[in-house]
């Protein structure tokens, strides 16, 4: 039949857009790469991490001889294979606390977040307040073992007037606070991080799952079918069952401290760092148990 008018705007939506892609690894890779399929061709890559063994597993687009090279190095090479002519394809080989991802994500029409700990989560939701961005966040999760293992994943579509904070919270807001609290305490985190410790292990599939079903609200959100922020659960049940789920959230009576600061550019800075580094628990109130692995 003849094709319908929607999908060729929809995709020329989708495709002249901006992303920033913040992590790199088994999730942002396989989203980098369904992105250039796509037809996109502005794409900034932020990701600190040099390739290591345990990520030829499920990251796509990397082979034993790219060890030690930058993650966004690698996938770069590897889009430029796929992404259409003129490409603008920019990688920051930094974390996204850092000013050259700081100014390089503001250059994004959407931020999306691929982390693996929520204090780049944390971070990314900051930026993207204080820049009025739509931001999408994928989280994958497995956890225990045996029969009785979970496994689940959470994307979010966040648009502004709302967070991360506000909308499905961080495991651990707390925590993160800490890593953020200055350069050194970030680095010191990752230098004495087990990542192991934290979860039973990944699975590829799940990966592809978020990626399928961010890009599906995405598109939705283009073409108008999504008009509020959105968070979509996905749970395999001990029985192998599919639940998925569309959690509802409340702001607290209060508000939001972060969104009070929506829209507020590089003046929101120093109030931003007072926020994050209170000692009252105000951000904890944020919390819930959205997933923090991906």
């Amino acid at each position: 039949g003849e094709a319908s008018p929607l999908l060729p705007a929809l995709k020329s939506r989708l495709v002249r857009l901006r992303y920033t892609l913040i992590g790199l690894g088994r999730t942002g890779s396989r989203l980098a790469l369904m992105l250039a399929h796509q037809g996109v061709g502005q794409l900034t890559l932020i990701d600190p991490d040099q390739l290591e063994a345990h990520n030829l597993g499920e990251m796509v687009g990397v082979t034993s001889a790219d060890l030690g090279r930058s993650e966004g190095e690698v996938l770069a090479t590897t889009l430029s294979q796929y992404l259409p002519l003129p490409a603008e394809l920019v990688t920051v080989p930094t974390s996204i606390t850092r000013l050259p991802a700081f100014h390089a994500a503001q250059a994004g029409d959407v931020l999306v977040t691929c982390v693996d700990h929520d204090s780049a989560r944390l971070a990314a939701t900051a930026l993207a307040t204080l820049f009025s961005k739509p931001l999408l966040d994928l989280a994958t999760g497995v956890h225990g073992h045996g029969p009785l293992r979970q496994m689940g994943v959470d994307v979010r579509l966040v648009l502004p007037g709302q967070c991360l904070l506000c909308f499905g919270g961080l495991r651990d807001v707390v925590s993160a606070r800490q890593v953020l609290a200055s350069a050194e305490a970030e680095q010191t985190f990752y230098r004495q991080r087990n990542w192991q410790q934290e979860r039973a292990g990944s699975l590829a599939s799940l990966n592809q799952c978020a990626v399928g079903i961010a890009l599906r609200l995405w598109e939705d959100f283009l073409g108008a079918r999504v008009q509020e922020s959105t968070w979509v659960r996905v749970e395999f049940a001990p029985n192998g069952r599919l639940h998925v789920l569309y959690p509802t959230v409340s702001v607290p009576e209060n508000g939001c401290p972060l969104c009070r600061l929506s829209g507020w550019g590089e003046a929101g800075v120093p109030q931003l760092r007072k926020l994050l580094g209170q000692a009252e628990p105000a951000l904890q109130e944020m919390a819930r148990p959205a997933r923090g692995t991906t």
